[in-house]
């Protein structure tokens, strides 16, 4: 296997057309295309932006050498789908189990700071995102997250808080209304 052959391997296994994989490098699609065919082969600087774009040694790519010492690869749409979720999940628990005890305001504290902590951790995440993971980086944490973080404002916009359990009507109410808003985030998303 040849640099051309590496080349192409790697973005189609990132799902990358040429000209995602273009846009990324600041190249032409033309030049992507020269590479694979092996009309043309990429400078030492767009070796370099290959090597860290798809994350993989310079020895790798030019040689076909993985090097014993390669980091660890992390993909960033797993710690966007499960950190913030956790997150999420650990302040509604607090919160509900805060509130079976204390039954106060200021038991919604703990729910709203993780929903900040998850919403700032989603943002950063977007960041490290290729532009062709954001479209499903963004479909992996609404698509979860939205039941976590709707649970207490929406039963905090019905009036009630969480004592909405001891009032059949407006439980009611609150859980259908909980379901519509998580349902319609989740048809948008897709």
């Amino acid at each position: 296997m040849n640099l051309a052959q590496r080349i192409q391997i790697l973005r189609k296994q990132k799902g990358l057309s040429q000209e995602d994989l273009a846009h990324e490098l600041g190249v032409s699609r033309q030049a992507v295309s020269k590479w694979e065919s092996e009309q043309a082969s990429p400078d030492l600087d767009k070796i370099i932006l290959l090597s860290q774009f798809f994350n993989v040694s310079t020895d790798y790519l030019l040689k076909g050498i993985e090097s014993s010492s390669s980091p660890i690869k992390t993909n960033p749409l797993k710690i966007l789908s499960v950190l913030p979720t956790a997150l999420n999940a650990l302040g509604l628990i607090i919160t509900v189990l805060l509130w079976t005890h204390y039954q106060t305001n200021l038991c919604y504290i703990p729910v709203f700071v993780c929903n900040i902590g998850s919403l700032i951790i989603y943002t950063v995440g977007l960041s490290v995102c290729s532009a062709s993971e954001i479209n499903q980086a963004k479909k992996k944490f609404w698509g979860t997250n939205i039941w976590l973080m709707a649970f207490i404002p929406v039963s905090l916009l019905m009036g009630k808080g969480l004592f909405f359990i001891s009032y059949p009507i407006v439980w009611l109410s609150t859980l259908i209304l909980y379901i519509l808003i998580c349902l319609g985030v989740s048809f948008f998303i897709k």
